[in-house]
């Protein structure tokens, strides 16, 4: 299951490596949403990283659109500039439409632009059907994530992983240039956007010790890399920011300390760790 950190994850590599976004990797990180408004929380995000929208974009998306207007405004886009018009927006739309005039009317307009497909008159009584439109929805998640999904995940698995060996210094400089204001999105369930780059810069300049109790970490991880836990000096819920001044490398027994205890010479001194990190 991809989370809202991996497609940050992977659009803040691509950013950073100036390579082009297209419709295969939009494809690929919503073969999970749970809604439509999950789907244009992540189209929006890749739009922001450069995707292009445009008739071959439009004509892989159709059954997640859920949204008339939305719909509508698809569909006059593509019979403006396309040559053939994907009769999946028509089907969509009637099942949108909210009342049996609109579908009729949708339908007619259809039957009167298109002589090569046909849509059968019986989707006009099934206007409105919202389950049959997130049954579609379902289907084309589903389909997406047979198909495509495992590539997502491989291609966040692969960018942690060359963003371990990026050196401290490169590490720095793309945490300062990817970080922006604090993001707070609902994927499922609410959470805090976070920037990989900042967070294994805190851990590369910990040279695997933790910056509270100075001991080495308690254990290597599957990839024999030491084991901590990075931690957000001022929390991110309390408007804290995701940067390399506010993050420090702890052990897991240092880090529940801090949560539990918030002693004020242990505050201190992390505060201190951080802008330490910063000037490295």
């Amino acid at each position: 299951m991809h989370t809202i950190n991996d497609i940050m994850i992977f659009l803040n590599f691509y950013k950073g490596n100036k390579s082009k976004i297209n419709k295969n990797h939009f494809l690929e990180a919503v073969s999970c949403v749970k809604n439509y408004s999950e789907f244009k929380m992540i189209l929006e995000l890749f739009k922001d990283a450069g995707l292009q929208e445009g008739i071959r974009f439009y004509d892989s998306i159709v059954e997640f659109i859920c949204s008339y207007k939305d719909c509508r405004r698809i569909l006059d886009y593509l019979l403006e500039n396309a040559a053939i018009v994907n009769r999946g927006y028509f089907i969509q739309l009637i099942l949108l439409s909210s009342s049996k005039k609109d579908a009729r009317k949708i339908y007619d307009e259809f039957i009167s632009q298109n002589t090569r497909t046909i849509i059968t008159e019986e989707y006009v009584e099934k206007f409105g059907n919202k389950k049959l439109i997130a049954e579609r929805f379902r289907r084309k998640v589903s389909h997406e994530y047979e198909t495509r999904g495992f590539r997502f995940i491989e291609h966040v698995n692969n960018i942690k992983k060359d963003i371990g060996l990026l050196s401290a210094n490169e590490l720095k400089i793309r945490a300062m240039n990817s970080t922006s204001k604090n993001k707070k999105i609902s994927f499922s369930k609410t959470e805090f956007v976070r920037n990989e780059y900042v967070k294994k810069f805190a851990l590369k300049v910990s040279g695997g010790r933790c910056q509270l109790c100075e001991k080495p970490a308690p254990f290597n991880n599957k990839i024999g890399e030491p084991f901590l836990e990075v931690h957000h000096v001022k929390y991110l819920s309390q408007g804290g920011t995701d940067t390399i001044d506010n993050v420090v490398a702890l052990c897991p027994n240092c880090h529940r300390k801090i949560h539990q205890l918030e002693l004020e010479a242990d505050l201190k001194k992390i505060k201190e760790k951080a802008l330490v990190n910063k000037s490295i």
